[in-house]
């Protein structure tokens, strides 16, 4: 009597956790990123009542065992790691793992996986989870390259900033209309310090090249900032209008600056006016260019890419 009453004692009470199972994936619907459990039973080592015995030669055959099971236990309780669907939101920083994977996040004292992305930043500018540890990463910093030997460290999105950048690289294009002889093209170029100044080029008609299809140009400036700038070069077109790569003539750009930046030199392989862009029709002139430096610049903005790299939106 006490056998039957202890095995069926262990099934409630065995049912008992696979409610329990059950109502917490209920309890769990809206959470985010939660993997739910599922339940198994194993049955508890059975009580031998009579042996197996063999067949005899007199005859009588064998029998088998005779065991009265002792009732039901929990064989394991599993969580469910496989991927659930993915959702947008309107938060940048709500982010989720497609495959395997964890964000690693941190307290401070200890080091924690998780799978839920919904992170927000606080009030310094740190990217953290719903219960404030901090979203643990690696700063690419300047490298091209990430050195994952490094040890992780908190993202942290404030007070970033990017550096100025010299000048270096002008490019043109566009039409030179057949009729003008003679015009000034403004651009506005960086020194070191992130400071613009604005070169003049002023392109003149080559009356020596073969059916005047050329142009001669000359870098000056009136710019405060400027002390000297001298440049000249040349351009030429073929009869069909198409630039003349092959006649192209240019020299080095170098440029002193009266606010202590340090001097730069614009190398005459990184003046470049586009073969295919770069006519001579009669359509009305339309030259534009642009050139590779800029001021410095703070964070506006960020997001973050399907690498899970942190790419920012500077004011520059």
């Amino acid at each position: 009597m006490l056998r039957s009453m202890y095995s069926g004692v262990s099934g409630l009470r065995n049912h008992q956790v696979k409610l329990d199972v059950i109502g917490n994936n209920i309890a769990n619907v809206n959470t985010v990123s939660y993997k739910s459990s599922s339940i198994s039973f194993q049955e508890v080592l059975g009580q031998t009542m009579q042996r197996a015995t063999q067949p005899t030669d007199d005859g009588l055959g064998g029998t088998n065992p005779t065991q009265i099971g002792l009732g039901v236990s929990v064989g394991s309780i599993s969580v469910n790691h496989t991927e659930g669907s993915i959702q947008t939101t309107d938060n940048p920083n709500d982010l989720a793992i497609d495959g395997q994977g964890y964000f690693v996040v941190s307290d401070g004292m200890r080091t924690a996986y998780t799978r839920a992305g919904n992170f927000t930043t606080d009030s310094l500018g740190n990217l953290v989870t719903s219960s404030g540890e901090k979203v643990m990463g690696w700063n690419k910093g300047k490298s091209s390259e990430i050195d994952y030997a490094k040890p992780l460290e908190p993202i942290n999105l404030a007070n970033i900033s990017m550096e100025s950048k010299e000048t270096s690289e002008l490019n043109f294009e566009g039409n030179f209309n057949t009729e003008e002889d003679s015009f000034d093209y403004n651009m506005t170029i960086y020194d070191s310090l992130g400071e613009s100044h604005v070169i003049t080029i002023q392109f003149d008609r080559d009356t020596t090249a073969p059916d005047e299809r050329g142009y001669t140009y000359a870098i000056d400036s009136t710019s405060d900032g400027i002390d000297s700038i001298s440049s000249t070069g040349s351009i030429e077109f073929n009869d069909d209008g198409t630039f003349n790569t092959t006649q192209l003539v240019t020299n080095d750009i170098d440029i002193e600056f009266k606010n202590g930046a340090r001097d730069i030199t614009i190398d005459s392989s990184d003046i470049n006016f586009n073969e295919e862009k770069t006519t001579y029709y009669s359509n009305a002139t339309s030259l534009s260019g642009n050139q590779d430096g800029y001021e410095s610049g703070s964070l506006v903005g960020s997001g973050i890419d399907g690498n899970g790299n942190i790419v920012g939106n500077f004011s520059n």
